[in-house]
């Protein structure tokens, strides 16, 4: 009670403070304040465009006809960009740990065929995207669980799944721990070529015989720098604390070129290949997979896309996005020395067309289609089953599916400089030619059929109060079209699930050593999927779903600035409060506070980062046995690093070293699954 009391305070004390400052703001901004130290407007002026350079990768500040991708002005608050120097310095070991410390983000260990989930704001739908494209399938990020930071140009994270020009609710990757709700966009983007030549190698040892080394080639090619590349090659290798099943070795290869040509178009080749094995970590003995020792191996992955973004004029671009990416795996139950190959592809294009109409208006719109074929079953739907006199027997049920999509999205501009509307509305639907419904029972297959349709729908607004304070409003509205096909113990059909969003945000730059956001959301949730432990459909375990209508409300605090030059901080706490509208009694399944700070220092030839996580206690079910809720969560994360580069022999050197998890907290975030503690590392990189 002490540490949930000292947590309100500070939430507290984060708010009343960005609302005073923002009244300090607001004064000094008019008529007759000081407006510099000197009283000059100029400098005022040029104080303020300083500003604005410096919380520009904060926020959708770029050109859209340029990057079709960014998400609409009134979602700016909501959006975060770990860049290329983050990644860096921060030093995460994998992409998703590198999201650890953003605001309203929770990953989540989970252990088995994802190794870890995603939720945003307390919601577990989560959409991964890599370069904008649903590479992925529903329900399943694996492409994004191994790959290495190193091949990252940038993460975006957007906490609003209604970004209509990225994509619907069904095409998200939903957690297996059943957390209801439309969390959000995750859009990696790879590394794209510079204009020079460029190179890194970097080798890196640490706990567990961690060892990591990395080849990075890119630049220009020919005289005329139209045509750029990029190659980078990656190991890791991890063994994980003895006895708990819980390593991994994967090699990456990332092939890229792009031309650029008729001034600012581009046509973009991307090869991705990963090929390795992982250990699905034991559970601990209340989990259902207790016992179990699994693993992928061999694991083998390729995604090929092709991207066009031709720019007709400053003002009209078209980009057409293409992909296929296939995986194939062996899945291994050694406890029973039983395996099944899995394999499956996705491939899909999808349009997006700008148009900027008198400089005030942006139009978008656009389409997708996606189709997933799974011949062999997948893990959810195939493989080794147990039988209530635990003997097993093998299923599998071939998957076909096409998602069909289309948007338009619409942004204008009000009062120049000052306020900005956007609307859309986003349609999908999704035609299954093979597989099956859990309701029906995990061995009876399915005819072809159409799933009812997906429909989103958002309004916003931005407005500039003076040029150091923003505020935006937002509402927006989904339906999702899956859950009839899933199981529950009273076989009823479970209806769609819809979710209505309110959110109101205020960021007032003061000085470029303190920005402050505050941003307010409520959620009205019906029908939510809820994990309900396991049913018998005929002869088959399946699990068990039911719905309830939840309302969510809660509010993002953040605090960034550059303290001197080289050194920047942010901090952010989230709070999130879900009630659970049929029994009136918490959702205590979300962790109440999430609270997240650090240091980033780069100047001369030091380099050095350290950050701090803290999650409150919530609980979960999820695959528990009996079915209970355990206490989770409730753990500090700390990881620090330090390195220094010097020049030797005409190439940069570095040498670094940091620890993750510095408190050694060997906590869980969903039942039976353990962080692996504390973990050292030191490297050594050299550059041209």
């Amino acid at each position: 009670m002490r540490k949930n009391s000292l947590v309100r305070r500070l939430a507290g004390t984060v708010v009343v403070g960005l609302l005073l400052v923002g009244v300090r703001a607001t004064a000094d901004d008019e008529p007759g304040a000081a407006t510099s130290p000197t009283g000059s407007p100029a400098t005022a002026e040029a104080e303020a465009q300083r500003l604005a350079d410096f919380v520009v990768i904060e926020s959708p500040g770029r050109d859209p006809v340029q990057e079709p991708w960014l998400p609409s002005p009134s979602q700016r608050l909501s959006l975060s960009m770990i860049t290329r120097d983050e990644l860096e310095t921060l030093r995460p070991s994998t992409v998703m740990e590198a999201l650890e410390f953003e605001p309203g983000v929770q990953v989540k260990r989970q252990g088995r065929k994802n190794s870890v989930l995603l939720s945003l704001r307390g919601e577990g739908t989560v959409l991964a995207l890599m370069d904008g494209m649903y590479v992925g399938t529903w329900r399943d990020y694996r492409f994004l669980q191994s790959l290495p930071p190193s091949m990252v140009q940038e993460v975006v994270i957007i906490r609003d799944s209604t970004s209509l020009n990225y994509g619907p609710p069904q095409f998200a990757a939903q957690s297996g721990n059943g957390t209801v709700g439309f969390g959000g966009v995750l859009d990696v983007r790879l590394r794209e070529p510079g204009d020079k030549t460029e190179g890194e190698f970097r080798a890196e040892i640490g706990s567990f015989r961690e060892n990591v080394e990395h080849l990075h080639l890119s630049g220009p090619l020919g005289s005329k720098g139209q045509l750029g590349y990029v190659l980078s090659v990656n190991r890791s290798y991890f063994d994980g604390p003895g006895g708990q099943n819980m390593g991994y070795e994967f090699n990456d290869v990332l092939a890229r070129t792009v031309w650029r040509y008729e001034g600012n178009s581009t046509l973009t080749l991307t090869i991705h290949r990963e090929e390795g094995w992982r250990e699905m970590q034991l559970a601990e003995p209340y989990s259902s997979a207790y016992g179990w020792v699994e693993e992928y191996d061999p694991w083998e992955s390729t995604t090929t896309m092709l991207s066009i973004n031709h720019v007709w004029d400053p003002d009209i671009s078209t980009m057409i996005n293409a992909y296929y990416r296939d995986m194939e795996t062996t899945y291994h139950y050694h406890q029973i020395g039983k395996e099944f190959d899995v394999n499956e592809s996705k491939r899909g294009a999808d349009v997006r067309q700008t148009i900027r109409l008198w400089d005030i208006n942006t139009l978008r719109f656009g389409g997708q289609v996606g189709t997933w074929v799974n011949p062999s079953g997948k893990l959810d739907y195939g493989g080794w089953f147990q039988r209530p006199n635990k003997t097993y027997f093998l299923k599998s049920i071939p998957q076909d599916q096409t998602d069909w999509g289309g948007y338009v999205q619409d942004e204008l501009v009000v009062l120049p400089d000052k306020l900005t509307l956007d609307g859309g509305v986003r349609w999908d639907r999704t035609y299954v030619s093979e597989g099956f419904s859990e309701r029906d029972g995990a061995t009876a297959s399915q005819g072809s059929y159409w799933q009812d349709p997906a429909i989103s729908y958002s309004l916003g607004a931005k407005y500039e109060l003076t040029q150091r304070q923003t505020l935006t409003a937002r509402y927006a509205y989904s339906k999702e079209a899956v859950s009839g096909a899933y199981a529950t113990k009273t076989g009823a059909q479970l209806d769609d699930c819809t979710e209505n969003r309110y959110e109101l945000g205020y960021e007032c730059r003061v000085h470029k050593a303190l920005v402050l956001t505050l941003t307010g959301f409520w959620k009205e949730i019906e029908n939510g999927l809820v994990y309900d432990g396991q049913a018998q459909v005929g002869t088959d375990w399946v699990t068990a779903w039911k719905a309830a209508d939840f309302q969510r409300y809660g509010y993002e605090a953040q605090l960034r600035g550059e303290l001197t030059e080289g050194l920047t901080y942010f901090g952010s706490c989230t709070y999130v409060k879900s009630i659970n509208q049929d029994t009136r009694d918490p959702d205590d399944r979300i962790p109440r506070y999430l609270l997240a700070g650090g240091l980033r220092y780069q100047t001369g030839p030091w380099k050095a980062a350290a950050a701090v996580q803290h999650t409150t206690r919530y609980q979960d079910d999820f695959l528990t046995t009996p079915q209970q809720y355990v206490d989770v969560g409730d753990f500090t994360l700390v990881d620090i690093n330090l390195g220094r580069t010097f020049r030797a022999a005409g190439l940069e050197h570095e040498f670094y070293g940091g620890v993750r998890n510095l408190l050694d907290e060997r906590y869980e975030t969903v039942p039976g699954y353990k962080d692996p503690g504390l973990t050292l590392y030191t490297g050594y990189a050299v550059r041209f």
